[in-house]
């Protein structure tokens, strides 16, 4: 129990990490409500950020990526806690990615 604990903890914290760091991308080039609205998932300026009703349910497919920004509402397998492959499943996105390219200014050929 110990040793698997440790590695969730490890995944979570990267996890979170990815996702927070990933705020100061996406306010670069999408700007402030974009970036802590979750990609438009969730309320920017309410107090608990809570996720908007339209907000999309987690994927049902195991082998559907998982963007690592927006907030999704819980799925027939619950949170993001319950979801098969969550870790290996969860994604910057291409325009996530593309866009962080675009903001290093390199000259890709």
């Amino acid at each position: 129990m110990g040793i698997f604990r440790r590695k969730k903890e490890d995944l979570d914290f990267k996890d979170t990490s990815a996702h927070e760091i990933g705020h100061e991308i996406l306010k670069f080039y999408g700007g402030t409500e974009y970036s802590y609205g979750h990609k438009g998932s969730s309320e920017v300026y309410s107090f608990d950020q809570h996720i908007k009703d339209n907000a999309q349910k987690f994927p049902l497919d195991v082998n559907t990526e998982i963007d690592l920004m927006p907030y999704f509402r819980d799925n027939k397998y619950g949170n993001e806690h319950y979801q098969p492959n969550y870790f290996r499943r969860r994604v910057a996105s291409e325009k996530d990615v593309l866009s962080l390219l675009w903001l290093t200014k390199i000259d890709v050929r």
